[in-house]
């Protein structure tokens, strides 16, 4: 059995509780890049109390009812935007939980994005306990951002959701993945679903899920067959003026 079809198979409250049930310490320090309306925070909050907890959320109407859902949870903080590998407003399709810069819609909304390596300097992020990643295409430039600036080591857990929105998402992902296993192991993943990785100097015994297929292999074409690639910007309205990040 394929871990596509283990993640089938799984009941609607086994794959809730999956992306819920971690080992965290006291006071633990949970940053979630997706907060939507924050179903996700809340449980994470009553479940395990930690100390701290940043919540990214770029849609305006999604925003709103994060901050609403999480009023009553204390070290709870919330930010009106996405993270991104630079500082941007962009326009996203408006499609509910799978609003996503990378998918045309006849419905937008203008958001606005900061760097994630800025972001995490200046909250003083010196060691995170857990982050989630739920950015609908946007992990593809998140994560390398994260592993360029040195920032995996401080990182103890990492939740991902990986979306093949992305132009060139296979090949990007396999290469995410073999960075990541440079300083983490995977401890459980269904394949183009969800991926639990933690830091190597924290594991306990590891739970692998058929991963001899689940891990991504890449070999890069030769030179001569390579293509260079134009970096994609997500386009902005055209009367949109920037926003000088705060």
């Amino acid at each position: 059995m394929n871990s596509t079809q283990a993640w089938i198979e799984l009941s609607a409250f086994d794959k809730v509780q999956l992306t819920r049930e971690f080992q965290l310490p006291a006071g633990a320090v949970i940053v979630q890049l997706g907060g939507y309306a924050g179903g996700w925070t809340t449980a994470m909050w009553c479940r395990y109390h930690p100390r701290v907890m940043h919540v990214f959320e770029p849609v305006p109407k999604f925003y709103r009812e994060l901050q609403k859902n999480v009023a009553a949870c204390q070290g709870v903080s919330t930010y009106p935007f996405g993270l991104l590998d630079e500082d941007i407003r962009a326009a996203m399709s408006d499609e509910e939980d799978g609003s996503s810069v990378f998918v045309a819609s006849s419905r937008t909304v203008v958001a606005r994005f900061c760097d994630v390596h800025r972001v995490f300097k200046e909250l003083s992020l010196h060691h995170v306990d857990l982050v989630y990643m739920n950015i609908e295409g946007s992990e593809f430039r998140v994560l390398p951002r994260l592993q360029d600036q040195g920032w995996l080591p401080q990182l103890g857990q990492v939740l991902i959701q990986y979306h093949k929105y992305h132009p060139e998402a296979t090949r990007a992902r396999a290469e995410i993945t073999q960075r990541l296993l440079a300083t983490h192991e995977l401890v459980w993943g269904y394949d183009w679903i969800w991926e639990l990785w933690r830091l190597r100097a924290s594991c306990g015994p590891t739970q692998y899920l058929n991963c001899h297929e689940f891990i991504p292999s890449y070999t890069p074409p030769a030179p001569a067959a390579e293509k260079a690639e134009a970096p994609y910007t997500p386009p902005a309205p055209a009367a949109e003026k920037a926003e000088a990040p705060s």
